[in-house]
Parts: C-alpha cells; structure tokens; sequence
C-alpha cells in the first residue's frame, strides 16, 4: 500500500509544479509586464531577427497531424505499461 502514497504524493507535486507555472507565466511578478517578455539587450541581432521570423512564421506542421500522432503515442505508451504490470503480476508467483 506504501508505494500507492508515494505515487500520489509524486503526482501531486508535479500537478502543484504545472499549476504554479502556468499562474507564473500568466502573471509574472512585477509592475512593467512588457519588461517579463523583452529579449535579453545584449542580445545579437541576428538571433533577435531570427526569433521575429520564427514569432510571425505559420507552423509547417498541422495541427491535427500533432493531435493524432500523441493520442497514438499515449495509447503505445498505455498498452506498453499494461503489458509490463501483466507480466511483471505472472511472474511473481
């Protein structure tokens, strides 16, 4: 029953970490906002200009094309962690 706890103890961490960042990114601390987002000032120009390029660029990828492949890669993943639980429950005994 002991390594239950520590599995929601470690999941709760984790979930507690996301949230925290995700408010942090939100709403970073300080009075000027737009000084959280302005790239570094000793910063060359070309990879400030670069990283206009990449900010304004459509992505190459589609979308849906991102979606499908992580749902098949999840349930891979699903399968592959059942598949170690079953043989791992069999070979005990």
């Amino acid at each position: 029953m002991r390594p239950l706890y520590v599995f929601v103890l470690i999941l709760t961490e984790v979930t507690l970490s996301y949230v925290c960042s995700r408010i942090y990114l939100h709403n970073p601390p300080g009075d000027d906002v737009d000084d959280v987002f302005m790239p570094h000032p000793e910063i060359p120009a070309e990879a400030l200009r670069k990283e206009q390029e990449l900010a304004e660029a459509e992505p190459v990828v589609n979308p849906w094309a991102c979606i499908i492949l992580l749902a098949i890669t999840v349930a891979f993943m699903a399968v592959t962690a059942e598949f170690v639980r079953f043989t791992r429950l069999h070979t005990r005994a």
